[in-house]
C-alpha cells in the first residue's frame, strides 16, 4: 500500500512538473510569435497573457487584444481570445471568440457580435506544425457598420485541409446559411428589388495554392499570397431559384475566371427579373437562354468561361464576373 501511495506521489509530481514546463513552454512561444509578427510591421497590443488549466489543459487567455496589419490593412479589438488545449494534445487547439468584437478595414468598420464562433485547428505533430485540419462554425452573426450598413448570417462553417495527392494545395468547403448582405453589396451585385436580397443557402467547394505551405512559419516569414484558386462546386438559393455549378473555375491575379462548368438552375427568370438591367443585359440574356430551352424554368447548360465572357458552345453569353486574387 505504501509503495502504491508512493508511485501515485510520484508520478502526480511528475505531471506536475510536465505541465507546468509546458505551460511556460507554450507562454514563451506565444510571446516570441507575437515579437516576430511585430518585427514584420504588426501592431499587436494587449493588457495580459496567461495559461491556465492544470492538470489537464492548457488554456490560454489574452486580456483586452488590438491587433492591426501592416500598413492598417485591418484592426480587430477583442475584450478577449481564449485558445483551449488538452495537455497531451497540444496540436489539437479550440480557439473561442468573444461574443462582441470590432473590426476595421479599408472598406469600413464593423461591430461584430454572435452567439457562437469557434475554430477547431489541428496541426501535425512535427517541429513544423503543418495545418492537418481547420474548421471555424459560426452562429447567428451580425455586421453592423455605420459607415456601410448591416449584414447577417445565421450559420457558417469554414473547413480546410491539405490534399495528400497534391503537395501544397489545400481543399476547402464554404457553408452559408440566411445571409443577408448589405444594401450597398447587393447593389454592386447587381441586386435591384425593393425586397431585401436573402441568400437561403449558399456553399462554395475548392482547391487553392499559396506560396508557402501553412505552417508555423506562415505568418512570420511574412505575408503569405494566394497563387492559385479553383472553384469546383457551387451552390446557391434566392427564394424559388436554385443555382448549382460543378466544374473547374479557375482564379487569378491576372485575369479574369476561366475554366468549364456545368450550369444547372431552377426558377431562373425570376432572379434575373430581380437583377439590375444597368448592371447586366437582363433582357438580351432572357432572349437568349429562352431561344435555347424554350418556357423551362429548369436549365442545364455547358459554360466555358474565357477571354472575359461566358460562352455556350460558340455563342458568348455575358461578360464574365471580374473576380480575381488578392
Amino acid at each position: 500500500m505504501r509503495r502504491m501511495i508512493a508511485l501515485v506521489v510520484i508520478v502526480s509530481a511528475l505531471w506536475g512538473v510536465y505541465w507546468f514546463v509546458a505551460a511556460s513552454g507554450l507562454k514563451s512561444a506565444i510571446n516570441t510569435q507575437f515579437s516576430q509578427l511585430r518585427t514584420l510591421g504588426w501592431s499587436l497590443e494587449y493588457d495580459s497573457l496567461s495559461v491556465q488549466g492544470f492538470p489537464s489543459r492548457l488554456d490560454t487567455r489574452v486580456q483586452n487584444l488590438e491587433l492591426t496589419a501592416p500598413r492598417n490593412a485591418f484592426k480587430w479589438q477583442a475584450p478577449f481570445f481564449q485558445v483551449f488545449a488538452l495537455s497531451y494534445r497540444p496540436n489539437h487547439v479550440i480557439a473561442v471568440w468573444p461574443n462582441a468584437f470590432a473590426v476595421e478595414t479599408t472598406a469600413g468598420a464593423y461591430d461584430v457580435t454572435h452567439q457562437d464562433l469557434r475554430a477547431s485547428l489541428r496541426l501535425e505533430a512535427s517541429t513544423d506544425l503543418a495545418l492537418e485540419q481547420l474548421v471555424i462554425v459560426g452562429q447567428d452573426l451580425r455586421f453592423d457598420s455605420a459607415d456601410v450598413g448591416q449584414a447577417s448570417v445565421q450559420a457558417t462553417q469554414l473547413s480546410v485541409r491539405p490534399l495528400p495527392a497534391r503537395p501544397g494545395y489545400y481543399e476547402s468547403a464554404l457553408e452559408l446559411d440566411e445571409i443577408v448582405p448589405m444594401a450597398s453589396l447587393a447593389a454592386q451585385l447587381g441586386w435591384a428589388s425593393d425586397t431585401p436580397l436573402t441568400i437561403s443557402r449558399a456553399f462554395v467547394n475548392g482547391e487553392f495554392r499559396f506560396d508557402a505551405p501553412l505552417d508555423r512559419t506562415a505568418l512570420t516569414d511574412g505575408p503569405l499570397q494566394l497563387q492559385e484558386a479553383t472553384v469546383t462546386r457551387a451552390h446557391l438559393r434566392i427564394a424559388d431559384t436554385v443555382l448549382n455549378l460543378s466544374g473547374e473555375l479557375r482564379i487569378s491575379r491576372f485575369a479574369p475566371p476561366e475554366g468549364k462548368v456545368q450550369l444547372n438552375a431552377t426558377g431562373w427568370k425570376a432572379l434575373l427579373a430581380q437583377l439590375d438591367p444597368a448592371k447586366l443585359d437582363t433582357e438580351t440574356l432572357t432572349k437568349r437562354l429562352t431561344a435555347m430551352v424554350g418556357e423551362d424554368e429548369e436549365i442545364a447548360l455547358n459554360l466555358t468561361l474565357r477571354e472575359g465572357f461566358i460562352h455556350f458552345g460558340p455563342i458568348p453569353l455575358i461578360p464574365a464576373p471580374d473576380w480575381r486574387l488578392p
